[in-house]
């Protein structure tokens, strides 16, 4: 079973995506912050990262920088409701909030190793 890591600071979107996740089969991990998902990551193996790009403290882009200190190999997701695809190099693919849960569901199919 695949685990994902899901980050976002709304916590009530976080939850949803945590439960749909769930629904899928995948082991799922949340964190509100950037900080948290390094310690998380650090803790555990974890096969996929979404990741919200705007946060507070540390956003999305500097959250990747980190788990790619870590993690060179990393694979990870961003999603934001900005279009601004600049900010997201490093990840392998990016979905534009808001989504539908089969969005979701096919976005980490494609991404997550068998």
């Amino acid at each position: 079973m695949n685990t994902i890591l899901v980050v976002d600071d709304n916590l009530e979107l976080l939850t949803m995506l945590s439960t749909a996740l769930s629904e899928f089969g995948f082991l799922v991990r949340s964190a509100s912050n950037g900080i948290e998902a390094l310690r998380i990551y650090r803790s555990e193996p974890v096969h996929f990262v979404l990741l919200d790009v705007e946060m507070p403290e540390m956003n999305g882009p500097q959250t990747l920088a980190e788990l790619q200190r870590i993690n060179p190999d990393v694979i990870c997701g961003f999603m934001s409701s900005l279009a601004d695809l600049s900010r997201v190099a490093g990840a392998v693919g990016f979905l534009q909030k808001p989504f539908s849960i089969e969005e979701l569901r096919q976005f980490i199919m494609e991404k997550t190793p068998e």
